[in-house]
């Protein structure tokens, strides 16, 4: 296999689930900066267990990149730059997306050559409105930087950051208003952060049980990214007792290497019966069907 068709494998992952598993892939997005405070915020909610971090140094003037990552560790959901760019991605419901004359055509992964190119929002922004954005047809990308800037990259839109914070669920905000979304995720976040006299990695931490699920899709982890500061706060499985942080220009200096997540937390019976069950496919209980996008 030619490292070309390795490195879309991951984006193969997100295009490929289905739309009810897509209902139920319910992560949820934020971003907030004041001063010289710049975060980022995410709960990655699905039901595979064998959660990754893969940290891959710089070179060649590319920049370093810590992601997180599912089973085959290239099956990237986000991450961060040693530039203090983060993102990660949102299912949303499918839409046709046209091929748009003029564009340039990815020879990589997408988010792969943004995350290893752009410092910025508005370098990943440019990057992406010039290429093929058809992959996007069931995900938006949510980004933000260290320099206080933050968007959310649909496949034919793209909304950026009004004020101090932006929270990102899943549906496509250039077509329903967020002042309009039912989902209870994005009312929570956006109500903690409007509240807030202050934005804090306890804070973020905070947002991210408020709004943690559980079930056959559950929170699988929960990252705060300080980009200024270059760290990354870990909690496994909805447990926000226990945190486990990363400087990610000293763990970029070991060179290329991988970490799976539950190694780094004390042993857990939730996320022992949970990855039990999910050890091998199993029927998805008749209720999700019928889940509501909340």
């Amino acid at each position: 296999m030619s490292h070309r068709t390795q490195n879309w494998l991951g984006m193969a992952v997100v295009l490929m689930l289905p739309w009810n598993a897509s209902v139920s892939h319910a992560c949820t997005l934020f971003y907030a900066a004041a001063g010289d405070v710049m975060l980022g915020g995410n709960n990655e909610d699905w039901h595979i267990p064998l959660t990754k971090l893969w940290f891959v140094p710089g070179e060649n003037g590319k920049y370093g990149v810590a992601y997180v990552t599912f089973n085959d560790h290239r099956a990237i959901q986000g991450g961060v730059n040693d530039q203090g760019l983060f993102f990660d991605f949102l299912a949303v419901r499918p839409r046709d997306v046209q091929p748009t004359p003029g564009k340039q055509r990815w020879t990589g992964h997408p988010l792969r050559q943004v995350m290893e190119q752009c410092a910025t929002v508005d370098e990943a922004v440019t990057m992406l409105e010039s290429h093929h954005r058809e992959f996007m047809r069931r995900i938006c990308i949510f980004l933000g930087d260290a320099h206080g800037k933050s968007a959310i990259v649909e496949a034919e839109a793209v909304v950026r950051k009004k004020g101090a914070y932006q929270v990102a669920t899943n549906f496509r905000q250039s077509l329903t208003p967020p002042g309009q979304s039912t989902s209870r995720r994005y009312r929570t976040a956006n109500r903690m952060l409007a509240q807030a006299d202050k934005y804090s990695v306890d804070l973020f931490r905070r947002i991210c049980a408020a709004v943690h699920q559980e079930g056959y899709n559950s929170t699988l982890y929960s990252t705060v990214y300080d980009l200024q500061r270059k760290r990354i706060y870990l909690w496994h499985f909805h447990n926000y007792k226990n945190v486990v942080v990363f400087d990610v220009e000293k763990e970029l200096t070991k060179g290329e290497h991988i970490v799976e997540m539950p190694s780094l937390f004390p042993a857990s019976p939730a996320f022992e019966r949970f990855r039990q069950s999910h050890s091998k496919p199993a029927k998805r209980p008749a209720s999700d069907g019928r889940q509501r996008r909340n």
